[in-house]
């Protein structure tokens, strides 16, 4: 999707540098497209491109797209490789210099070829079905796997909008597949991007994000979390 932003001449100079790059390299071969300048996942390859080789989380990734457009929304970088191509790698992953990313890192290693086992026909296609999916919405009584909306009623977390389910991430780590997806309504799907890893039956088992626990500006909260947090590396 095309943005309406001011692209400034340091975002132009370091895109052009990427596209350089890309023309330079095997990715066109390879059926990798460059986005166009104004959209958004142009912004963010340009991020990687600017840091290529390091280590990032999505939360440097969203400060800089927050800086050229002023819109703070959650990036999806574990995209770029396994549905985009990019040699681009996700938290579990090992970079090629040996080093095993933790949850929540990424890094673009290079510009020259496509990530191992990209494969761009499959790119083009959903990776369910809707035939898969809509046995997994039956399964969930057609309902949000979250917050139970249930599908074509008035959303009760957006009362303005009526309730369409969409695929979600069980792992958002993990590439979109039957086997990781749960119903979402719009609104849960949206709201928790990134931040959480969930069971079958839609409920939490797990921070996916640190920051998260951060957004508790409670003092004693954090204390006691301090304290559990000391004990247990302690162990």
């Amino acid at each position: 999707m095309r943005l309406k932003f001011n692209i400034t001449e340091d975002y132009k100079k370091a895109y052009e540098a990427l596209k350089f790059a890309y023309n330079q390299s095997n990715l066109k071969k390879e059926k990798v497209t460059l986005p166009a300048i104004d959209t958004g996942r142009a912004i963010d390859l340009t991020y990687c491109f600017l840091h290529l080789g390091e280590i990032y989380r999505e939360e440097d990734m969203r400060k800089y797209y927050e800086k050229l457009t002023g819109i703070n929304t959650w990036r999806q970088p574990r995209h770029l490789g396994t549905q985009f191509g990019w040699n681009h790698f996700i938290g579990g992953e090992t970079l090629p210099n040996g080093y095993k990313l933790k949850n929540g890192e990424f890094c673009l290693w290079d510009v020259n070829n496509c990530k191992a086992g990209y494969n761009p026909d499959r790119r083009l296609k959903d990776p369910i079905t809707n035939e898969e999916f809509e046995e997994l919405k039956k399964r969930h009584n057609y309902c949000c796997a979250n917050c139970g909306d249930r599908e074509g009623t008035f959303s009760h977390n957006c009362p303005s909008k009526i309730v369409k389910l969409q695929k979600g991430h069980m792992d958002p780590n993990k590439p979109l597949t039957i086997h990781n997806c749960i119903p979402q309504c719009q609104c849960c799907n949206q709201g928790s991007i990134n931040d959480w890893k969930y069971r079958k039956d839609g409920s939490i088992y797990t921070v996916n994000r640190p920051e998260v626990v951060m957004r508790n500006k409670d003092v004693e909260f954090r204390k006691a979390l301090y304290k559990m947090l000391k004990d247990a590396l302690a162990e």
